[in-house]
């Protein structure tokens, strides 16, 4: 498993850049200035005014942490897939289509191994061809883990196609064909 700075994972939920300090809402020029007292009487900054939940919960990371505290943490690396799906999902989602494909790739960046392990899921929350779409956006080059595990399930899919053609043949029944649609036919169109 790979564990990553509290910074990072704060960065990539946005709520922590670090080329600017986090802003406290309403602190004006003041939100470099702690505003509680702490442990041992030390200034301190209090959860509200770090503006950041992530951060807060930084702070708090002692060695007698409850566990509820931690899952806060690992919960909100794990929402940020939920909802990057939840973007793409067109029967109840938002269906955002681009949207989806930027998030899945900043995501990818930062999680290549979780991306990797979700992308079966694209065509049950899009379709078939928000996979390819996906690949088309990104560079084999620096993607080529994707790339290899998009085609791998293209490949495994035709084969399930191919089957149940087969099969539907011999039961004179309509096949269920999902990648029809997308297959690159001739003269170049998808």
């Amino acid at each position: 498993m790979m564990m990553l700075p509290l910074f990072v994972l704060a960065e990539i939920a946005g709520f922590y850049s670090p080329r600017s300090p986090p802003a406290r809402p309403g602190a004006g020029a003041d939100a470099s200035r702690p505003d509680v007292l702490g442990e041992n009487n030390h200034p301190a900054f209090s959860a509200e005014a770090l503006g950041c939940p992530l951060l807060a919960l930084f702070d708090e990371i002692v060695r007698d942490l409850e566990g509820d505290s931690l899952s806060a943490l690992i919960d909100m690396v794990k929402d940020l897939f939920v909802m990057a799906f939840q973007t793409r999902w067109c029967r109840g989602g938002k269906a955002e289509k681009l949207l989806f494909y930027k998030f899945i790739v900043h995501l990818y960046e930062r999680f290549p191994n979780v991306v990797l392990d979700l992308m079966h899921l694209i065509p049950k929350y899009g379709y078939w061809k928000d996979l390819l779409s996906l690949l088309l956006e990104c560079p084999t080059r620096s993607y080529g883990e994707m790339h290899a595990k998009g085609w791998s399930l293209f490949a495994d899919q035709l084969g399930s196609d191919l089957l149940d053609l087969e099969t539907a043949l011999e039961e004179s029944r309509t096949p269920k064909i999902s990648l029809c649609e997308v297959c690159p036919v001739g003269g170049g169109k998808t």
